[in-house]
């Protein structure tokens, strides 16, 4: 999903979210939950995907937020923003559609176009911080239409989501750099930085 929220005269806040880039085994839009943090791609057809991303990145499983909490709605900036480690979005139950093509599924753009006004789709959890670091999640408010859902050229065309990197996130917030998975292309970065192994930094040479 994507995210992006008017602020007056100056850019949208805009952030993403996801349950896996792995995809899913559901036809079901709302099977999972989604974050701004995902896993790790398991499928190794997804490797060139990875180098791909961690050439404008090092941080390439999760979406920054701290540039949404920057200036208000009004669009005044914010002396010291506060903002969330990560968002969870519980999907609410609201609406369950057809798992397989042989329950009924044909297209999902039609399943969200019978998503009617008022309908509330997703709790919003927030982590303060790192649950290394005693974080803990908070429902923090709901995803609801305020209108019929509808198919649009223009968005499909012409409205663009920004991807906000974490990096400026770990710049505000340093503390949350070992607790971040960081890119690497043999998948060790992370371990070497969490590991009690003594020997944990023999790794590095192999990075």
């Amino acid at each position: 999903m994507g995210y992006k929220l008017l602020r007056d005269g100056m850019d949208s806040a805009n952030f993403v979210s996801m349950y896996s880039v792995d995809g899913q085994d559901d036809l079901n839009f709302f099977a999972n939950d989604f974050s701004n943090h995902i896993p790790h791609p398991e499928s190794l057809a997804l490797k060139p995907l990875e180098v791909r991303f961690a050439t404008a990145t090092d941080w390439i499983q999760t979406v920054g937020l701290s540039e949404m909490a920057s200036y208000t709605q009004d669009g005044h900036k914010e002396a010291s923003p506060v903002f969330p480690w990560k968002l969870r979005f519980e999907v609410s139950g609201e609406y369950k559609f057809a798992s397989t093509v042989d329950e009924g599924y044909t297209d999902f753009r039609e399943d969200l176009m019978s998503i009617t006004e008022g309908s509330t789709l997703y709790y919003i959890h927030a982590w303060d911080k790192p649950e290394e670091l005693g974080g803990t999640e908070t429902r923090i408010g709901k995803i609801m239409t305020r209108s019929e859902t509808t198919t649009s050229y223009w968005g499909d065309e012409h409205m663009y989501i920004r991807h906000e990197r974490m990096d400026d996130d770990l710049a505000i917030k340093p503390e949350w750099i070992p607790y971040t998975p960081k890119y690497s292309p043999f998948g060790l970065t992370q371990l070497v930085e969490t590991a009690k192994c003594p020997f944990a930094n023999l790794l590095k040479f192999f990075e």
